[in-house]
């Protein structure tokens, strides 16, 4: 993970699905909880089955939901959005 990193702003863009899928849920929950804990940004681009799980790691780590925008990308998955959260102030 991002062990002691700190940065801007992380984009995951049409990623994370690819962790569930291939690494499993577990693996997908810890870099969700590694990204919140070393950044004060976050864009995503994911399927609506990911956005709970984002949502409450969002939440732990005090960050807000920006913006939500439907993505031009559908997929067999289903519709994606891209999500843009910011550490709360």
């Amino acid at each position: 993970m991002l062990k002691g990193v700190k940065v801007d702003v992380i984009f995951a863009f049409n990623y994370l699905h690819h962790l569930i899928r291939e690494l499993g849920q577990e693996v997908f929950e810890k870099v969700l909880d590694s990204f919140f804990a070393h950044t004060k940004e976050i864009l995503f681009e994911v399927n609506g089955a990911e956005i709970p799980t984002i949502r409450s790691y969002a939440l732990k780590h005090g960050f807000d939901l920006k913006t939500s925008i439907a993505s031009h990308r559908k997929t067999s998955f289903g519709n994606r959005s891209v999500l843009h959260f910011a550490r709360s102030l």
